[in-house]
């Protein structure tokens, strides 16, 4: 991934800002990404290869990756004075929320499933069962503060920016574990 610029966000640069960004629509080093749905346009999930559901796992990820970077980059903003951008990143971070939702259920539709399959079957379930409980709690809890008129703009920066490191060492920690799963239930 390489820095990026956004105009769109009053022309901030975010290699200033410390912000890495990656492509919001999922495009990763060139090549198209998989992104499939949860269900919802008629794809039979039961037919899925193994290596097609790795790849749509991983692909979720650099997109919510992507989305999150867009975050970081206006709570930044936002934390510097920029009130402007808040309503942005109430938008932005709400579209990564529903993302987030989206892949969960999408993992509690078929990875488990899948991740039955391994060894560790019924532990592997209930841990990832545990873990997206939490995870919308979390979720709860922030979008209280990003939708409430009343957050102020250092606490909705804030929140955002503390969200966005939570989910990217939740995300990496969840890529080893099941990836590892996945390769028992080969």
């Amino acid at each position: 991934m390489g820095i990026a610029t956004m105009p769109e966000y009053r022309g901030s640069d975010p290699a200033a800002l410390g912000v890495e960004l990656g492509n919001e629509a999922a495009n990763y080093n060139g090549k198209r990404s998989v992104y499939l749905s949860t269900g919802r346009h008629g794809i039979d999930h039961e037919k899925m290869s193994q290596n097609l559901i790795r790849e749509k796992f991983l692909s979720d990820h650099q997109m919510l990756r992507g989305k999150s970077a867009v975050v970081a980059a206006l709570a930044l903003e936002v934390l510097r004075g920029d009130e402007d951008l808040a309503s942005a990143l109430r938008i932005k971070g709400e579209e990564l929320y529903a993302q987030l939702l989206d892949h969960m259920q999408w993992e509690e539709n078929l990875l488990l499933p899948l991740l039955a399959k391994s060894s560790h079957g019924a532990w592997t379930g209930a841990a990832i069962i545990k873990e997206h409980q939490e995870q919308r709690l979390r979720l709860d809890n922030s979008l209280t503060k990003l939708r409430h008129p009343d957050t102020s703009f250092a606490s909705l920066g804030g929140e955002c920016l503390e969200f966005v490191r939570w989910l990217e060492v939740d995300m990496t920690s969840e890529e080893i574990k099941v990836l590892h799963w996945l390769s028992e239930a080969e």
